[in-house]
C-alpha cells in the first residue's frame, strides 16, 4: 500500500486557505478590541465632562452652574449625652460586650414609656425603647455617662409599653 504524496500545489492551496481564515479571525478580534477601546475612551470623556459640572460642598453634591443640590448624604453624629428618645433617630449602634464588635440597626419606631424607679434605664422619668427589624433595644446611660443600647426580650418590652395618660404625666413631671 502506497500512499499518495500530495503535490506542492495542493499544499500551497491549503496553506493559503488556512492563512485567509486566520486572517479573518485576527481582523475580527482587532476590530472588537478597537471598538472596546473607543467605548472606554468615550465613557471616560463623558464622565470627565459630567464631573466638571458637579462638586461636593459640605457633604452635598451640588451643580456648579446653578448651585442647586443634586444629592445629599444623611447626617450622622454620635450622641454626647442621652436624654431619652428624641425625634430623628434613624440608626442605633449596639456595642459588643467583650469582643469590641458593633452592630448597626435601622430604627423603625421609638417609644418613651414612663418609669418611676431610679436606674440607668430610666432617663428623665422615661424609658426609651427603640424598635428595629431585629428586636427592641433599650436606650440607657452607663456609669461613665455613655449611651448604651441593650436588647430587650419581647415579653419584657410588652410590659413596658403603657399609654401615657394625664395621671402618669402628673406623676412623672410632679405637676397636676
Amino acid at each position: 500500500m502506497y500512499t499518495q504524496i500530495p503535490s506542492t500545489s495542493q499544499e500551497a492551496a491549503e496553506l493559503v486557505r488556512e492563512t485567509k481564515s486566520s486572517k479573518g479571525t485576527v481582523l475580527s478580534v482587532l476590530f472588537a478590541l478597537c471598538f472596546l477601546v473607543a467605548a472606554t475612551f468615550g465613557a471616560i470623556c463623558l464622565a470627565t465632562e459630567y464631573s466638571k459640572e458637579l462638586n461636593v460642598v459640605a457633604g452635598d453634591l451640588m451643580e456648579k452652574s446653578t448651585g442647586a443640590v443634586v444629592s445629599t448624604r444623611p447626617y450622622e453624629a454620635a450622641m454626647d449625652a442621652f436624654t431619652g428618645a428624641d425625634s430623628g433617630f434613624k440608626w442605633i449602634t449596639v456595642a459588643g460586650e467583650d469582643d469590641g464588635d458593633a452592630s448597626r440597626f435601622q430604627v423603625v419606631s421609638v417609644s418613651k414609656t414612663p418609669c418611676y424607679e431610679e436606674s440607668a434605664s430610666c432617663v428623665d422619668g422615661f424609658r426609651s425603647l427603640f424598635k428595629t427589624p431585629f428586636g427592641t433595644f433599650l436606650g440607657s446611660v452607663d456609669s461613665q455617662g455613655n449611651t448604651v443600647f441593650s436588647f430587650v426580650a419581647p415579653e419584657e418590652a410588652k410590659n413596658w409599653f403603657q399609654p401615657i395618660t394625664a395621671e402618669t404625666k402628673a406623676v412623672i413631671t410632679g405637676k397636676n
